[in-house]
């Protein structure tokens, strides 16, 4: 988790410096993605960094995170919220199956007499 969290600070000041560079580079129809994300990011401010741990867009709403400057230390803030509860979703859904696996794999068992 915090390797996960030192990642997505990179991410948000790698899109700090070039983020400017990075949307002369995109193509017409990523640029309209690219447009989406930043209202997004705009309207929920340093809050849509809850979202860093979605697979695929997770980094790019930290890289607009950056580009668009908003506040370091509640960015971090809330990008490793957004980290650490994947981990206790993940633990959860484990948990879960687990449990649910148990109550097949011994609810038709029947006992001896």
């Amino acid at each position: 988790s915090i390797g996960n969290i030192i990642g997505g600070i990179s991410t948000f000041c790698l899109g700090k410096k070039g983020g400017e560079i990075i949307l002369n580079k995109l193509s017409d129809e990523n640029k309209s993605r690219y447009n989406n994300a930043v209202k997004m990011v705009n309207k929920y401010g340093p809050c849509s960094l809850l979202l860093s741990w979605v697979p695929f867009i997770g980094d790019v709403i930290v890289a607009i995170g950056g580009a668009l400057k908003l506040p370091l230390f509640q960015s971090i803030i809330y990008l490793s919220i957004g980290k650490v509860l994947r981990f206790f979703l993940i633990a959860l859904i484990a948990i879960n199956f687990v449990s649910w696996y148990n109550l097949l794999l011994f609810h038709n068992k029947k006992t001896p007499i």
